[in-house]
């Protein structure tokens, strides 16, 4: 049987998995001159939203939480900013609607 850990059900943490396939998915567009750089950086930012995430939820008090869930935050505006320079630099253009 699946043991299945308190941060599987969470949404957030659910959302952020998704979050890093998209960003998996993008950084096989990116030239191989960025691969030290921006496409490290973007899939190690999209990582650390995950992960953050998941050692906010094991923790004891409500203070390492959200110290964790900020660290998380900011790993997302991160990735979000690594979006924007990959967007700049014409590596992949966004979805139209």
């Amino acid at each position: 049987m699946k043991q299945e850990y308190k941060f599987e059900k969470l949404e957030v943490w659910q959302l952020s998995v998704e979050l890093l396939d998209y960003v998996y998915d993008i950084e096989k567009h990116l030239p191989k001159d960025e691969k030290f750089n921006l496409s490290s950086q973007f899939r190690r930012a999209a990582t650390s939203v995950s992960l953050n995430i998941v050692e906010g939820s094991t923790t004891a008090s409500d203070a390492e939480k959200a110290r964790y869930l900020t660290i998380a935050l900011h790993s997302y505006v991160e990735t979000y900013a690594c979006y924007l320079l990959i967007l700049r630099r014409k590596y992949i253009y966004p979805k139209m609607k």
